[in-house]
């Protein structure tokens, strides 16, 4: 779920990108709107950032309590669902 919610944020900075591009090369000159564009890319990157941190550290979470559980297991001879 989150992979598409990364993808469908990459896509939409991706189709602003080349929109703001394009009106540039047409000789549009500047947009105020491309300072929209910037902004809302900015904010879509940051809160993308936020949820990789996220994502990183429930999977160093995870992976801790997947060792811990391990270490419970070989030392205590317990099976997965005890550990």
């Amino acid at each position: 779920m989150q992979r598409q919610f990364f993808r469908h944020a990459i896509c939409e900075t991706q189709r602003d990108a080349r929109a703001s591009r394009r009106r540039r090369r047409d000789g549009a000159g500047q947009d105020p709107r491309d300072l929209d564009v910037a902004v809302a890319q900015f904010e879509d990157f940051q809160r993308l950032r936020e949820a990789l941190a996220e994502a990183n550290l429930r999977l160093a979470e995870r992976k801790l309590v997947e060792r811990a559980k391990g270490l419970l297991m070989k030392h205590r001879s317990l099976d997965e669902q005890a550990a």
